[in-house]
């Protein structure tokens, strides 16, 4: 008898965490990033039982996840964007209840409208672009932000943000939120020199070093349009010497090809996009300096994949991009393509600069860590034992 006493008392303690993984359904960018490597990086632990709940399966890099937790999806894929956001109000509250889920983490700024009220909510805002930025996102997505994160706020017993700038925002925008914590991405690399080598052959991966880099989704708030235009400002010769290789993703409202035919630069400029894990660290490994005069960031995880390298950075003097570079790059104001073009000729110039910056870097990069993250995130939820 007391056996069985002792048995119900530890279930009782398990402490059921269900996560909206809507996000690891579609492209690989931020987000998606932050949460596969927090789940990752989570350390097992027989308080905690994790479900992560999705309206289809995963983009085949997070596969590995459904090896390690519960993923719960419906019987049938739900892959059309408009059903995704009728799945996340509806069809997820029905499971967060039928599982007897105790938390609740929204990693991706929503908590849904009918989350069974008993549940501890926490979520995640990675910024507040929709507010700040307006100009910068599609319509629909602005029209969701602008209704979700007030609304997710609100109902929270936890906020947590990806930068202390964010937090601010967040301070400034919105009364009475709950507390808000910080916890920083990670570089999904490990540690290592710039300009060591590295055997990846590809066609896309550009041959020789020297190369000015960016890296993020071609759209309006990643400020593209000004990094072309301050780099076609530089002399021919240094242009021959160090291509500009821009990495990412498809975005919207940004035709990176067309603005680099309209500059004249498709003889300097080199465009990869969806590059592998592989390419990407071999193109940070081989860099003269990453290139992120972003408008707006709520973290800029390039700027700390490439620090862990021990790349300079040039960044943009505000948000989350002044917070973490301000002791190892060179700031410019982003609306200014003067600025970015001397920001530019000086890392190209200046190499006792990058060697400065270099240094700063790697001791920078120490600081940000998956584990630690992960670790954060397990003792919000450990409070509700």
């Amino acid at each position: 008898m007391a056996s069985l006493v002792n048995r119900q008392a530890k279930i009782k303690n398990i402490i059921k965490v269900g996560i909206d993984c809507r996000c690891l359904t579609g492209s690989e960018s931020g987000i998606p990033t932050y949460l596969y490597q927090i789940l990752r990086n989570f350390k097992k632990d027989p308080g905690l039982q994790f479900f992560l709940f999705s309206p289809c399966k995963f983009v085949d890099n997070f596969l590995d996840l459904q090896d390690v937790y519960t993923v719960i999806t419906p019987p049938f894929e739900i892959n059309n964007n408009i059903l995704k956001q009728a799945w996340i109000e509806f069809f997820l509250p029905y499971y967060l209840y039928k599982n007897q889920i105790n938390v609740f983490w929204g990693p991706n700024h929503r908590i849904p409208f009918f989350a069974p009220k008993s549940i501890h909510k926490i979520i995640t805002i990675h910024d507040l672009t929709y507010k700040l930025y307006r100009g910068t996102m599609k319509r629909t997505t602005r029209f969701l932000d602008s209704i979700s994160i007030p609304y997710g706020l609100r109902k929270a017993d936890r906020v947590v943000t990806v930068s202390h700038s964010t937090k601010l925002d967040i301070l400034k925008n919105f009364k009475n939120v709950s507390a808000i914590d910080v916890v920083y991405p990670a570089s999904k690399f490990k540690l290592g020199l710039h300009g060591d080598t590295l055997n990846e052959k590809s066609e896309k991966f550009p041959i020789g070093k020297g190369y000015i880099l960016f890296v993020g989704s071609f759209e309006p708030r990643k400020n593209i349009a000004r990094l072309l235009e301050a780099y076609s400002m530089l002399d021919s010769g240094l242009r021959k010497n160090h291509q500009l290789v821009c990495a990412g993703f498809n975005g919207w409202k940004f035709n990176i090809d067309l603005a680099v035919e309209r500059l004249n630069l498709t003889d300097s400029v080199r465009i990869i996009r969806s590059p592998s894990d592989k390419e990407l660290e071999a193109l940070y490994r081989n860099a003269l300096f990453l290139a992120m005069p972003s408008l707006y960031e709520g973290f800029g995880l390039p700027i700390v994949e490439a620090m862990n390298f021990g790349l300079p950075v040039l960044t943009s003097n505000n948000s989350s991009m002044y917070e973490l570079c301000q002791d190892c790059g060179v700031l410019v104001s982003p609306f200014s393509v003067d600025s970015i073009h001397t920001g530019m000729l000086s890392l190209i110039c200046d190499e006792n600069l990058r060697g400065e910056l270099s240094k700063c870097s790697v001791v920078a990069s120490k600081i940000y860590t998956w584990k630690n993250s992960a670790e954060k995130y397990k003792n919000f939820f450990s409070v509700y034992y």
